[in-house]
């Protein structure tokens, strides 16, 4: 029977602020804390570490009593990658500054801040963290390409993707992985915050994607986080999500004003009179359609500053 090694992981994005998305949520960090709790018992349970692909928090800076809440929400044995969103200023080399850094000095997590090799049990890891640039990733790369296991925070775009022509996809595909690691097993990525399966030759492909879903795009997405074997194989166990608020609302109501201003720019131009100011054309739309008053005044506000109609 297969022997479980570790459990993965990615893009935590934890946050002291609420997402639009989760607006009904009455304990947002709770709700994180929950999710978090869920993976560590989990590992308890297997006796297993968990690794964090990257992306630990959504932002740079967080206070320390946020940190101090999260104390006990990550399991003993637990390696957090370095992610773009831990980075200060887009740069890797100023971890230091981070809120992802103290996190590891206070002893949440092992941070990874460079590309290095461990070993779980008989299965060796070749962690890459967050990079700045193409050449910087592929020098990563090289130091950890004889791994049986790499653990990168890297975008992976899946086969049906939609960028299948840019420049981007080349070096973020499926097969561009394949062919840059072709002595290791398994590669297990984040960054995209979907997961992906691809087991159709080795090395076997994985991305964990978001566990703790804060987007309206993710609002029909079920997350999962991944049970790795030392068969080189890895399972998608569902993360519970019965008790998430999660809407996509706030995004339909902007598409309707979009909508809205759409209709609203069409009217004016269809029933405009050029012997009239722009103000003017206004005030005879309202004494025409006087129904339309309040929503022509929030219109006209936004744009050129409060006046009176």
């Amino acid at each position: 029977m297969p022997k479980l090694i570790t459990i993965h992981t990615g893009d935590l994005h934890l946050t002291d602020l609420k997402p639009k998305a989760r607006v009904d949520e009455e304990d947002w960090l709770g709700v994180q804390m929950e999710k978090l709790q869920w993976m560590k018992r989990l590992c308890e349970e297997h006796k297993v570490p968990l690794i964090v692909g990257g992306d630990v928090f959504d932002k740079t800076t967080l206070t320390f009593s946020f940190l101090n809440k999260l104390k006990n929400c990550f399991p003993e044995d637990s390696y957090c990658l370095l992610g773009n969103h831990d980075e200060v200023g887009n740069n890797t080399q100023a971890y230091e500054k981070s809120v992802w850094y103290t996190g590891a000095l206070m002893g949440l997590y092992t941070g990874i801040y460079d590309a290095e090799m461990r070993a779980f049990g008989d299965v060796s890891f070749g962690f890459i963290p967050a990079t700045n640039t193409e050449e910087e990733f592929l020098e990563f790369a090289h130091k950890v390409d004889s791994s049986d296991v790499i653990v990168m925070h890297r975008f992976i775009f899946g086969d049906d993707s939609k960028v299948f022509n840019s420049e981007l996809y080349k070096t973020h595909c499926i097969a561009y992985y394949r062919e840059l690691f072709p002595k290791v097993s398994v590669i297990i990525g984040s960054d995209n915050h979907r997961s992906i399966i691809d087991e159709k030759t080795r090395p076997y492909i994985y991305n964990c994607g978001m566990p703790i879903r804060d987007n309206a795009d993710l609002v029909d997405y079920s997350p999962v986080v991944f049970f790795l074997y030392d068969n080189m194989t890895c399972v998608p166990v569902s993360v519970p999500i019965e008790n998430d608020k999660i809407t996509d609302r706030h995004i339909k109501k902007e598409k309707e004003e979009k909508e809205k201003n759409k209709a609203f720019i069409r009217t004016l131009q269809e029933a405009s009179d050029i012997r009239l100011s722009f103000v003017d054309n206004l005030r005879k739309r309202i004494k025409e359609a006087p129904e339309c008053y309040d929503f022509i005044k929030t219109q006209y506000n936004t744009i050129k500053g409060k006046v009176v109609l």
